[in-house]
């Protein structure tokens, strides 16, 4: 379990990660009445930006980062008809509900990369 100063290291890595793959931030947490329950929202810069999730692709149509709670991609797509999911995940991005995860090796070489170069 992280604690308070670890989420919020790991949301400012998840905001830098998402503008790197083309998700542009739309919603900021309030600077002042902020509460536990405050998010920021991330939704594709260009029109279709897809994710496969267990094995089907989904349209991602926005984030929401909140300050507890993990992440929550909400996506459409079908299976017989047309649906909208949210897919609750962790500051990991590994699904809390499912065994899928987004994102992961995509991060991770973010991650070394941007370390790489930090150090160069």
């Amino acid at each position: 379990m992280l604690d308070h100063a670890e989420i919020l290291v790991q949301i400012e890595s998840i905001k830098d990660f998402f503008h790197s793959i083309g998700l542009k931030k739309i919603k900021d947490i309030p600077e002042e009445n902020w509460n536990l329950d405050s998010s920021y929202k991330f939704i594709p810069a260009k029109d279709r930006f897809t994710i496969t999730y267990l094995g089907k692709e989904r349209v991602l149509l926005s984030v929401d980062v909140f300050i507890v709670g993990g992440l929550h991609f909400i996506m459409r797509g079908t299976s017989d008809v047309s649906l909208y999911e949210t897919i609750k995940t962790d500051y990991n991005f590994k699904s809390i509900h499912h065994q899928g995860c987004f994102f992961k090796d995509v991060y991770r070489d973010w991650q070394i990369k941007k370390l790489l170069y930090e150090n160069t």
